[in-house]
């Protein structure tokens, strides 16, 4: 696959989208990697890039962009850059170290040149990372001195979130509670702390009471009439819900039955 387009072909692509040279010119005021007063050519329009990454505290960061352009059955990659800026929206978490040519890794565009931001983590947290720079696709050997290269402006919103391995994740507290529903005598709430996702409690052994009513086990609703649960048995609670409450549900007792015993004392009448 072609990597690189001629400066003639992208001339006949993009003329319909000319703009003024001087908007070139104006716009960059700091470059580090040339000086945009000297860059030659025309603007052609704008782009804005998304992308994403994780670094570890503790180890700088390498953001890396590079735009691509299709056309027909071919892709080609930026030849040059310049005018580039970097800025944290957030300097506590991550600082902007230095910006210069990288190279690009994994996928097709393997080993090419890539615009690259170096960061420095500061604490963990995530920000953002806005990179602005000027582009082209010219293959001309000199780009910045030709006057028929074609520039674009990007804006890349590069989202940073920074991460501590060496620190242990956070516990979570589980409670598992107990109502007795109209009874007494519940269980005691039992409690663990865990970094785990999820935790299994032992549902307690003990049974509440209640009077001419029989405990059938227990469930997740005030107003179940069968049991899901059974004490002596296990739940499971997840991380997003570390606490629940299982609801006693009974059984009425039937009435008693009452028996009468009637004793007659039988006398034989005298003569």
């Amino acid at each position: 696959m072609l990597k690189r387009i001629t400066a003639f072909f992208l001339s006949i692509c993009l003329t319909v989208f000319l703009f003024p040279m001087n908007a070139f010119a104006e716009a960059g005021d700091w470059d580090p990697l040339t000086d945009p007063d000297k860059v030659l050519g025309t603007m052609v329009g704008s782009k804005t890039f998304s992308s994403s990454t994780t670094i570890e505290l503790g180890q700088d960061g390498y953001l890396r962009t590079m735009p691509t352009l299709d056309s027909g059955n071919y892709s080609y990659n930026a030849m040059a850059y310049c005018g580039a800026t970097a800025k944290s929206n957030n300097t506590n978490i991550v600082q902007v170290k230095s910006i210069e040519i990288g190279t690009w890794q994994g996928g097709v565009w393997d080993g090419a040149d890539a615009l690259q931001v170096t960061v420095t983590p500061q604490s963990v947290g995530t920000t953002v990372i806005v990179i602005n720079y000027y582009y082209t696709f010219s293959q001309h050997a000199t780009p910045f001195n030709n006057p028929n290269a074609q520039w674009f402006y990007a804006t890349v919103n590069y989202t940073v979130t920074v991460k501590n391995s060496s620190t242990p994740p956070a516990e979570t507290t589980y409670v598992l509670k107990y109502d007795a529903n109209g009874g007494n005598n519940a269980p005691t709430s039992q409690s663990a702390s865990s970094t785990a996702t999820s935790y299994t409690f032992n549902i307690s052994a003990a049974k509440p009471t209640k009077d001419n009513y029989t405990f059938l086990g227990w469930a997740d609703s005030i107003d179940a009439i069968t049991a899901t649960y059974q004490p002596e048995g296990q739940i499971t609670l997840q991380k997003s819900s570390p606490t629940k409450t299982l609801y006693a549900v009974w059984k009425e007792n039937p009435p008693a039955t009452t028996y009468t015993v009637t004793y007659t004392d039988g006398v034989d009448g005298e003569e």
